[in-house]
């Protein structure tokens, strides 16, 4: 009987520690996961600012070529 006793409270420790580790576990790779989300989020914004001033250097440039022409004509 106490044998019995025994195997059962290791089972059950051993349940506890498992839903322990994949608390743990699933806590670690929503971290992660929110972590990553987060860096894609700041790459996507550089390069909508890159893009920006890419386009506004575009327009400076024609407004300098257009006002240059003017001056000339």
């Amino acid at each position: 009987m106490a044998e019995r006793e025994k195997h059962r409270r290791q089972a059950e420790e051993l349940e506890v520690a498992r839903k322990r580790q994949f608390l743990e576990r699933e806590s670690t790779m929503a971290n992660q996961a929110k972590a990553e989300r987060d860096d894609f989020l700041r790459i996507i914004q550089r390069q909508k600012e890159e893009e920006e001033k890419e386009r506004q250097l575009e327009e400076e440039k024609k407004n300098a070529l257009r006002n240059h022409a003017n001056v000339i004509r």
